[in-house]
Parts: structure tokens; C-alpha cells; sequence
């Protein structure tokens, strides 16, 4: 998968999983905050890693979440774990 099929599918999972319907998930981008700019709340973002473990094969821990800041730094580590 390259960098824009990685955030094709996490604007899916970002659309099921931070109930927000005003968004304008179109607007989403590498450089775009995930806790600042999408609102993802820490139940948000538990469900979120359970998709994104199902979706792209991959175990996720805490030490691979805690410095994820943008949407940018999920995409590169879901790249790096999926290689």
C-alpha cells in the first residue's frame, strides 16, 4: 500500500469512529492533528486501533501510539509496522 491508500482507508475509519457528521472528512490531510483537529477522545481512539489492527494486519502497543501526533505520523507508522 502506498501513503494515499493508507489515508484513503484511515479517512474510513476516522468517518466511523469520531462521531462528528459536520466534518468534512475531504479536508483531511497528512499534516491534519488527531487529537487538536479531529476531536478523537480516547474511546474514539481505542476503537480506532482496534480497526486499524483489523484492517491492516498489525498488532499495535502503546509505545507505538503514544507519540502519534498527525494523521502524517499514523500513516508512517502503519507503512513501517506493514513492511
Amino acid at each position: 500500500m502506498n501513503e494515499q491508500q493508507v489515508l484513503e482507508e484511515l479517512i474510513e475509519i476516522f468517518k466511523s469512529s469520531v462521531d462528528d457528521p459536520s466534518r468534512d472528512y475531504s479536508k483531511i490531510t497528512l499534516d491534519t492533528g488527531l487529537y487538536d483537529e479531529l476531536g478523537i477522545s480516547s474511546i474514539s481512539a481505542i476503537y480506532m486501533a482496534l480497526e486499524i489492527e483489523s484492517r491492516f494486519g498489525l498488532a499495535l502497543t502503546n509505545e507505538d501510539t503514544v507519540s502519534l501526533k498527525t494523521v502524517g505520523d499514523l500513516v508512517k507508522m502503519i507503512m513501517e509496522k506493514g513492511e
